[in-house]
């Protein structure tokens, strides 16, 4: 591959995944753009998908652009489905329209709440089987970017962990300052690394191959399980966890699978990507000492 002749469009580039995803891209030597609602620099468009308004945006083709963008709070898509579904779907379909009419092949970030977690491993031909507002926000705007035939590539994520962001970064904060944290053991999670998921993504951007594909972990834990893992690589942050039951706190759960993971058929045969083992995780997240 020419990278010389490769630009790519990362839509969402303060996102968690966006920003990796774009530092990768530039890593491997490809020019690359982004987006964003902050201040502007050299290598952005600024947009704001609350806004809606892409007509003039995006007027050369990029070899690829990565929709990284949306709402992904779950509760607040229960609690105001109508303005999720306008940025989740309505606005989100009308940005890959304007990609597709100026021949640019994307790639969207969908997830594993397009199921109801209840059946093991729905792989890449299984039917949709959503329980909450967001899994079908997710459904739907897929169904809409499907139709749009060659170019379009979902892909449906499982958890995806960082170790400076969401739950990591909470639970090893606790561990530094030694104090408790509450840890599910009823809430299962099927957890992925951020660079499997870029690198991933970047694979199958490469590949030029469109449609639906997984990237999931391959085992499934609680996150109790994930707190004392991480915690095992710290001394005496053990002590720290508190093993609960989610019904047993005052948190709002709006997905709660028995079987978070997600089968990957189409995606091991077309592309040779495997699931993500819970030790590679894991080892990614260790990585970096506190």
């Amino acid at each position: 591959m020419n990278h010389e002749k490769k630009q790519f469009l990362v839509i969402g580039g303060d996102s968690l995944i966006g920003n990796r995803l774009a530092n990768m891209l530039s890593t491997l030597g490809y020019k690359v753009f982004t987006t964003t609602r902050r201040c502007k620099h050299d290598a952005e468009f600024f947009y704001d998908l609350e806004n809606g308004n892409c007509n003039n945006l995006f007027n050369e083709p990029f070899a690829c652009a990565f929709l990284c963008v949306g709402i992904t709070d779950m509760a607040a898509c229960h609690a105001d489905p109508e303005h999720s579904y306008l940025l989740n779907v309505t606005n989100t379909v009308n940005l890959a329209d304007r990609l597709r009419s100026v021949s640019t092949p994307f790639v969207f970030l969908s997830s594993n709440t397009v199921f109801d977690g209840a059946a093991e491993y729905p792989d890449e031909y299984s039917g949709y089987c959503f329980n909450t507002e967001y899994g079908r926000q997710k459904a739907a705007a897929e169904q809409a970017l499907l139709a749009f035939g060659q170019g379009t590539s979902i892909v449906r994520l499982s958890k995806v962990l960082a170790r400076d962001s969401g739950i990591v970064a909470k639970f090893l904060q606790c561990f530094k300052a030694r104090q408790t944290c509450d840890a599910f053991n009823d809430l299962f999670i099927a957890p992925v690394s951020l660079n499997y998921v870029c690198q991933s993504l970047i694979k199958i951007a490469q590949s030029g191959i469109g449609g639906i594909f997984h990237l999931s972990g391959q085992n499934e834990i609680s996150y109790a399980d994930l707190a004392f893992c991480l915690a095992d690589s710290i001394p005496g942050a053990r002590a720290c966890v508190r093993s609960i039951s989610s019904t047993a706190s005052n948190s709002l759960i709006i997905f709660k699978p028995s079987h978070p993971a997600l089968g990957m058929t189409r995606t091991i045969n077309t592309l040779g990507i495997l699931p993500e083992s819970v030790g590679c995780v894991l080892t990614q997240l260790n990585s970096i000492s506190i």
